[in-house]
């Protein structure tokens, strides 16, 4: 498939490949990615005004993509445009308490760090970070894009003391912090590790870190 603007002379392709029938979802995940970032730097080139497709690219998946060399002020037109709430993650998050039978607040902003969930019932915050974007300890948290690395550590180290310093004015204010990684999206004992966190004391001093 090639995509090609008539105000342009750059040609961008996306090869197609044949798998086998039992790769064929990676090979349809590897082609939107492919696509949508594609159709995106068109979009940048011609001036169209639309919505970042970016968006829907999974957090895991996001960093590699934005790892491309692309201008300065084409990267920072991307970031603008990246969701910061109602993501993928937080609505996982939100179905499965839901499920569970409690009832949240969304993105207060008269609490420290705008928590993604707030059960004021239990004085507890929930945020729902993606690996890579908060430096988690897993695979995806510890990538980082090979060009313009002063740029991404700063970002990224930013993005870490921010959430220390909210987790830690929470617990000021008299409430407990839970954050939820989206690797652990899918683990089984989600649920468990939620409603154990609902269930107990706050804790004698937040962690230092929200790496853990």
């Amino acid at each position: 498939m090639v995509l090609k603007s008539a105000h342009m002379s750059t040609v961008f392709s996306i090869p197609l490949v044949v798998l086998a029938p039992k790769h064929k979802r990676n090979c349809q995940n590897i082609l939107r990615l492919q696509a949508e970032y594609t159709i995106e730097r068109l979009a940048f080139a011609t001036g169209t005004k639309r919505r970042v497709t970016l968006n829907r690219i999974s957090d895991q998946h996001r960093g590699a993509v934005l790892a491309d060399k692309i201008s300065r002020e084409q990267r920072s037109r991307v970031m603008s445009r990246v969701r910061s709430f109602n993501t993928q993650p937080e609505l996982i998050v939100r179905s499965l308490l839901h499920r569970m039978g409690f009832r949240f607040r969304l993105h207060r902003r008269d609490l420290p760090g705008s928590p993604d969930l707030c059960l004021p019932k239990y004085r507890a915050a929930i945020f729902v970070h993606g690996c890579f974007w908060h430096c988690h300890s897993c695979s995806h948290g510890s990538k980082r894009p090979a060009s313009n690395q002063q740029y991404w550590s700063q970002k990224l180290q930013g993005n870490v003391r921010r959430d220390a310093a909210a987790i830690s004015a929470l617990w000021v204010r008299g409430w407990k912090s839970l954050v939820i990684w989206e690797c652990e999206l899918k683990s089984p004992k989600l649920a468990d590790r939620v409603r154990k966190f609902l269930a107990a004391e706050r804790e004698a001093k937040p962690k230092g870190t929200p790496n853990s």
